[in-house]
């Protein structure tokens, strides 16, 4: 994975912290980061469409 764009620019919406990528999927031009607050445990995916440039935030 190095190499990869693993940073994502996201706080956490529970606690404000910045979350930290656990894992990434990648398919075509959309990609799904699983995400994780190390401060509150909050989980989450971040979801990216590139062709319409949409980003989708989806927390637990």
């Amino acid at each position: 994975m190095g190499g990869d764009n693993l940073n994502v620019d996201v706080e956490c919406p529970k606690c404000g912290g910045k979350v930290r990528v656990v894992d990434k999927l990648e398919k075509n031009k959309r990609a799904v980061y699983f995400l994780e607050c190390p401060k509150c445990g909050g989980k989450g995916k971040l979801i990216r469409i590139g062709e319409i440039g949409t980003e989708i935030l989806d927390f637990e």
